[in-house]
């Protein structure tokens, strides 16, 4: 089975699945202490620092796992590149991005912040995240769960 095939198993998240995988277990746009939420938990000292890569501390593309994940261990959900969404932005041209960039100010690596660009826009502070659809799960699942039934019937008759 090809994961990467036209049966469509991957694609790229909607902006409301990249905004629930980025923002962790947190229920609001804010942290306990009123700061914007970040994708991880930030400090009053070190503020988006600990997980962010942005233009006040990096000027290029980093090594994804640099910083540190959110509760999902989810890496580079704010900063290092802005990642592509399935959806459309406000125009029919244009695609959502989210996460923001080295380039970026750390504002617009919050999780809440939102951009569209041209859908043929490039740039090396660009790319992507690919979901796994349920139903592609699901078969992976069986899949893996036949193979350990495969092996247990083979160790069985040895």
């Amino acid at each position: 089975m090809s994961f990467l095939s036209e049966d469509k198993l991957f694609c790229l998240p909607t902006e409301s699945q990249w905004v629930f995988a980025a923002k962790g277990r947190s229920e609001t746009t804010d942290d306990p202490d009123g700061h914007a939420i970040y994708s991880g938990r930030i400090s009053k000292e070190k503020g988006p620092d600990i997980v962010a890569w942005h233009n006040g501390i990096t000027q290029c593309t980093n090594p994804v796992r640099g910083k540190e994940p959110n509760e999902n261990k989810l890496y580079d959900m704010s900063g290092n590149v802005w990642e592509w969404c399935k959806d459309w932005g406000a125009e029919d041209c244009t695609r959502i991005l989210k996460g923001g960039s080295w380039r970026s100010d750390p504002v617009e690596c919050r999780v809440t912040n939102i951009c569209d660009w041209p859908q043929d826009h490039k740039g090396n502070d660009i790319g992507f995240r690919l979901v796994l659809s349920a139903e592609a799960y699901a078969a992976y699942e069986a899949m893996m769960e036949a193979r350990k039934n495969n092996q247990a019937d083979k160790a069985s008759q040895d």
